[in-house]
């Protein structure tokens, strides 16, 4: 929390993330408290320095695996790599 009393941010960009799917597999608490309590505590964050813009970036491997085409848009259907 410090740098965000040191310093005043307009935006987020958040790209944090434990995505190994083993570790994910092996510890789900450990990898619950890294990306969701990690994501969280960010969004805490802008709401409480009133920070206007919050970028999520998310794998789309995660979802959508190895897709037979590109670009793929959101409502391509789903077949997540760890299945």
């Amino acid at each position: 929390e410090k740098i965000f009393e040191q310093e005043k941010f307009d935006i987020i960009n958040h790209h944090a993330a434990q995505i190994n799917v083993r570790t994910s597999v092996d510890d789900p608490l450990f990898d619950a408290n890294v990306n969701i309590m990690g994501s969280l505590n960010l969004l805490n964050f802008a709401i409480k320095y009133r920070i206007g813009k919050f970028i999520f970036a998310s794998s789309g491997g995660a979802v959508y695996g190895e897709p037979d085409r590109l670009p793929v848009t959101e409502d391509f259907p789903i077949n997540p790599s760890s299945h």
